[in-house]
């Protein structure tokens, strides 16, 4: 087996993990919470392409991109056009909710990376895990780099929503 496709593959893949965690984390006030909401949605979809993987071909491979594009678009507009709300349980949901919705967004490609690679012969669960491993490292990479914005930015700014609408853009037209 080439483990050096399996680590270019994974690494590939999880690109998008540090832009999208990017954008969710500049303006989110529970950082742990949503890094694990994003880590749970990437290692079900991880595991789940895996074990499609052994079931199927390519036949599934081609959707992913578009779906996993259309919900990063409709995360990012539904963060522009938001209003500002005082309640701060309402806040939490709904922030958990979008934190699931972008892990499920970048956790789409590591899906279809384990699929084609369960396909291609390698151990299922090692692919699941190898990916989401890497999507979380980069997860973590922008986390830390999210403490460093300004406050400003973090709390009133508009640019993660237009990060996210640009990377939904990018997956569905390359």
């Amino acid at each position: 087996m080439n483990y050096v496709f399996l680590v270019l593959t994974a690494l590939s893949v999880s690109a998008d993990s540090f832009f999208g965690g990017l954008a969710l984390l500049i303006d989110e006030k529970q950082k742990i919470k949503s890094v694990l909401a994003v880590f749970i949605s990437v290692l079900i979809l991880c595991v789940l392409g895996s074990t499609l993987g052994k079931i199927f071909g390519d036949f599934l491979k081609n959707y992913a991109e578009l779906l996993g594009g259309i919900i990063l678009i409709l995360v990012g507009i539904s963060g522009l056009v938001k209003k500002p709300n005082n309640k701060i349980y309402k806040k939490d949901k709904s922030s958990i909710k979008k934190s699931l919705l972008v892990g499920i967004s970048v956790g789409l490609d590591g899906a279809v990376g384990s699929f084609t690679l369960t396909a291609s012969g390698f151990n299922g669960l090692f692919v699941a895990l190898f990916i989401t491993f890497i999507h979380v490292i980069l997860l973590v990479l922008a986390l830390f780099l999210s403490k460093k914005l300004p406050s400003k930015l973090q709390n009133e700014s508009k640019i993660p929503s237009f990060i996210l609408v640009f990377l939904g853009l990018y997956k569905l037209l390359f």
